[in-house]
C-alpha cells in the first residue's frame, strides 16, 4: 500500500492487520486536499510488483514518476526515481 501522506510503501498482513512499513522516505510529495476539481481522495498513487519482487510506485502530482524498488537484502531495499 503507498502512503502517500508519510512517504512510505507498507505491506498489510491478511491474516492479522499489521502494517509494516516496507520503504520509507520516498518523495511522493504532499498530500493533496481534495478540491472542487480533484477526485475526493486527492492525487493516485498506485503500487505494483514485478515477477522478480521489484516493487514500482507511481507518483502523481506535478512530475509524474515512477520509483524502481529492489530488495538488496531483508529489510534493504534498493530505489532510484
Amino acid at each position: 500500500m503507498v502512503e502517500e501522506g508519510r512517504d512510505r510503501v507498507s505491506a498489510i498482513s491478511l491474516r492479522s492487520g499489521r502494517v509494516t512499513p516496507v520503504v520509507t522516505s520516498l518523495d511522493l510529495g504532499p498530500p493533496f486536499p481534495p478540491s472542487q476539481f480533484a477526485a475526493p481522495h486527492g492525487t493516485l498513487n498506485g503500487v505494483a510488483v514485478a515477477h522478480d519482487g521489484t516493487l514500482y510506485v507511481s507518483k502523481d502530482g506535478d512530475d509524474n514518476a515512477v520509483f524502481q524498488l529492489k530488495r538488496r537484502s531483508p529489510g534493504k531495499w534498493w530505489h532510484r526515481r
